[in-house]
This record gives structure tokens, sequence and C-alpha cells, in this order.
């Protein structure tokens, strides 16, 4: 996911933020691999219905946000049919 914003002096990339889904057991594993590689959190972790999220900076100064989603269980998936 991907959202754009237009051209100016505060973000000359022209994105707001975009999205990695992370594959990984717990917010608390994607947080310590992110300190041990000198990145901050900015912002989270942060609950969601879905899921978990957490946000760093690129380079660039866009918002990158990290999602660990949550298994959909039994009682979950029977809402979707």
């Amino acid at each position: 996911m991907m959202e754009y914003v237009s051209l100016g002096k505060a973000n000359a990339v022209g994105i707001d933020h975009f999205c990695f889904e992370m594959d990984t057991a717990s917010i608390d594993d994607v947080i310590a691999d992110l300190r041990r590689t000198g990145i901050d959190v900015v912002r989270g972790p942060v609950e969601r219905r879905d899921g978990t999220a957490l946000f760093v900076r690129d380079p660039d100064g866009v918002r990158v946000e990290l999602q660990l989603k949550r298994p959909l269980t039994p009682a979950a998936n029977e809402g979707e049919r």
C-alpha cells in the first residue's frame, strides 16, 4: 500500500507512507531487529483490529509502516462468508 501526497518542501518525495506486512513471530522481534540495526521506531506499536503496526522513517524521511497481521481464527472466517 502506498499513499501519495502533493510535492512540497516538507515532503519532496511525494509519498506520505508505504507499508510492509511482516512475517515474524512477534512485533517485539521486529522492534529488536530494528534497534540492533540502529533504526528508531517513530510511532507504535499500535494495536489494530487485524494486528499490530509500527512506523519508522526511510532515509528520505518517508514513513514506513511495518504490519504484523494476526492469524485469522475460525470464528473470524465465518463472518466473511
